[in-house]
């Protein structure tokens, strides 16, 4: 018997602790939350904690939204008691993730080329609708290429909000279309091929 299918409401309004510059954007989260559906909890996994994570716990907890979040961390900044924290290095990154399938993903660290790392582990986390959102996506071409590498998505937005506040900001919001896609067997070694 497939679960019913809830989705979560927001309006801009409703995303105003998200900050932007270093941060998640309103608009940003807008358009993700409103994407975004579940079954019986939604179920949220970050790359990288900080000021957004507090406002998605808020946001949820507002909404009365039933959630289990986990978080993978490297600086060791405190995350909200809710959200499950792992830490990592990038000496020592993970060889897999904790937690179920996901139906967000919010991805916004390592700065630079070792952000596509998170995207093989992220294949058996995913379904078809899960909503990921892919922060500084322009920054690097390896970006777009490792996502269509691993997975079908549609863009659902797409934002370069170029120099705004003296920094380079760009997003993209994805709808993943299919779970994964075939691919060759993936070593350590081998996460840049393209």
């Amino acid at each position: 018997m497939a679960e019913l299918e809830q989705k979560l409401v927001v309006t801009l309004e409703d995303c105003h602790e998200f900050r932007g510059r270093y941060s998640l954007w309103p608009a940003q989260m807008f358009v993700a939350l409103n994407r975004v559906t579940y079954s019986e909890q939604l179920r949220v996994c970050e790359f990288g904690t900080g000021i957004a994570t507090l406002a998605v716990v808020r946001l949820l907890e507002a909404k009365s939204v039933p959630f289990t979040y986990v978080a993978y961390e490297h600086t060791g900044r405190q995350c909200d008691p809710k959200v499950s924290a792992v830490s990592w290095s990038r000496n020592d990154f993970p060889k897999e993730l904790q937690g179920g399938v996901f139906d967000l993903v919010l991805l916004d660290t390592p700065v630079g080329p070792d952000r596509v790392k998170w995207l093989p582990l992220l294949k058996s986390h995913v379904r078809p609708g899960t909503i990921l959102v892919f922060d500084d996506f322009d920054h690097y071409p390896l970006y777009r290429s490792m996502l269509r590498k691993h997975f079908d998505y549609k863009i659902v937005e797409h934002v370069n909000l170029g120099k705004q506040c003296g920094v380079g900001q760009c997003y993209v919001v994805c709808w993943l279309t299919a779970k994964i896609k075939a691919t060759h067997a993936e070593s350590a070694g081998d996460l840049y091929s393209v």
